[in-house]
């Protein structure tokens, strides 16, 4: 898999001559913390990254499934905030 910058903000992932991960950095979207991100709705997956102190909120669309990262919460800071958005291919993702 390669990691492609795209414009500012934006990291595309290709896997084969495929698209399979858009990742978006946007310091706007860097304001939301996970507790509004949870008041906005139930999301399908949540779950700690094993090897990164990262926290993921997933929600499912058709194909595709809405990514977004946090740190893992701790008890200084049970609510941080978005480092990114990304859009994954399922048929690649874990």
């Amino acid at each position: 898999m390669e990691y492609w910058e795209y414009k500012r903000h934006m990291i595309i992932g290709i896997h084969k001559n495929r698209i399979i991960d858009i990742r978006y950095f946007n310091p706007i979207l860097q304001k939301i913390t996970l507790e509004q991100l949870k008041d906005a709705g139930i999301p399908d997956k949540e779950y700690d990254h094993m090897n990164l102190d990262q926290h993921f909120v997933v929600y499912h669309m058709g194909k595709y499934k809405l990514r977004m990262v946090f740190p893992k919460p701790t008890a200084d800071v049970p609510s941080p905030n978005l480092i990114s958005v990304s859009l994954v291919d399922i048929n690649y993702a874990s």
